[in-house]
């Protein structure tokens, strides 16, 4: 009897002592994931999540929060960067960037998105340097390579655009954007059936990739053969059913091809693929502005900004709704903002000038779609504005000469 009374003395003792011991180990790793090192780590495992899922403005959040405990984290700035750049927000994502470089100058790719954001600014100077110098140092860098050989292509060297892509598939067999962008110098170059050719061997070399399907599409449509391309998108909406860039460029199409109701049920396939990616809702927005529909529309891209309030696109499109109804104040300050993050962009120049003429202000109307036709030479519907303008102020020879150039 007192053996057994022992047996269970012991039992209990060491059962006191694990749970004691489980305890103490649950409270310290509550107390490491509170403690500040604990909280980055958390926050770096949800904001890489997010990146890869798509989910860029809850990757913007953690990151942000990992500045507010490590402000000198260079990694925490270049991933907020990466952030901003996929939410279309070139100006931030500049800053994040620059930033990282300035704590490591050592994280290469922060330096190719640089570049990328210079090209898109029409920088190419910009652009070609930070391409150079990461393979300076990176001889073997596919997206440096791709970087340089988009900057050659936008400077219409085709010739040495083709090397560099050459060069990036070289190295990166299996690349899809190197396949889609050979393509597009090919195109460039008149050779419709390469780049057909070539976007099929993209295909085929990254299957799983969507941006070779989507540029073949595209090419198809180009070439007046809609029902191939749309024949294409079907089946690759088959095969990767949860990309959702497969039904954008169905809706993109059906727009095209004045099939609003079919473009806007692609628009929400979408939607449900990536819930929480705004481009899907932005594209809906655009196109029930197109129909009229600006009360709908308004509901949409409302939603969009209270997720993500320094949204660029989406600012762009709330000035067209707001434009639409009426409200040139609000459709002006709009369209202000957009100029401010992207003052390369002729199409947000063109509607600005469109909501100064609502106020009625002639002169800045005249001075935004001056500045469109600088960056954008053959856009007509600028060209015919300005000259109806001059016309208007009694200039009729200029407005001439406007219409010949």
């Amino acid at each position: 009897m007192r053996m057994a009374s022992a047996r269970i003395s012991k039992r209990l003792t060491v059962g006191l002592v694990l749970l004691g011991a489980l305890t103490l180990i649950a409270v310290l790793g509550v107390m490491a994931l509170r403690s500040p090192q604990g909280r980055i780590l958390r926050y770096t495992r949800s904001g890489n999540s997010f990146l890869a899922a798509e989910r860029y403005g809850e990757a913007a959040l953690a990151f942000r929060n990992i500045l507010q405990i490590a402000p000198q984290s260079a990694q925490a700035h270049y991933k907020l960067g990466l952030a901003y750049l996929r939410m279309g927000e070139p100006a931030l994502s500049y800053r994040e960037l620059t930033k990282s470089l300035e704590l490591d100058g050592k994280i290469l790719d922060a330096h190719v998105k640089l570049g990328e954001i210079s090209l898109l600014a029409g920088q190419y100077a910009q652009a070609r340097d930070q391409a150079q110098f990461v393979l300076g140092k990176d001889p073997s860098n596919a997206d440096a390579h791709l970087l340089l050989a988009r900057t050659m292509a936008a400077s219409r060297d085709l010739d040495g655009a083709l090397r560099e892509v050459g060069a990036a598939l070289r190295t990166a067999p299996n690349s899809a954007r190197a396949y889609t962008l050979l393509a597009g110098i090919q195109a460039a170059k008149g050779d419709a059936a390469q780049a057909e050719k070539t976007l099929r061997q993209g295909i085929a070399a990254a299957p799983a990739d969507p941006e070779p399907r989507v540029a073949l599409a595209n090419l198809l449509v180009r070439q007046g053969r809609r029902d191939v391309a749309e024949q294409g998108l079907k089946e690759a909406a088959v095969a990767m059913p949860r990309r959702a860039e497969i039904p954008l460029a169905l809706g993109d199409l059906y727009v095209a091809w004045g099939k609003p109701v079919e473009a806007l049920a692609q628009y929400r396939i979408a939607q449900g693929i990536t819930p929480r990616s705004p481009v899907p809702s932005l594209k809906v927005a655009d196109l029930l502005v197109a129909q009229g529909r600006t009360d709908d529309a308004k509901v949409v891209i409302e939603d969009v900004l209270a997720k993500a309030p320094q949204d660029v696109t989406a600012h762009f499109i709330r000035g067209k709704v707001y434009l639409a109804k009426g409200d040139a104040q609000v459709a002006t300050e709009e369209f202000q903002t957009v100029v401010r993050a992207r003052p390369g962009d002729a199409a947000a120049r063109y509607f600005l000038a469109r909501a100064y003429l609502v106020r009625p202000d002639i002169s800045s109307a005249k001075e935004q779609l001056a500045e469109a036709l600088k960056l954008a030479p053959r856009f007509v519907e600028a060209r015919v504005a300005l000259a109806q303008l001059q016309v208007q102020s009694g200039d009729p020879k200029a407005a001439e000469q406007q219409l010949r150039t």
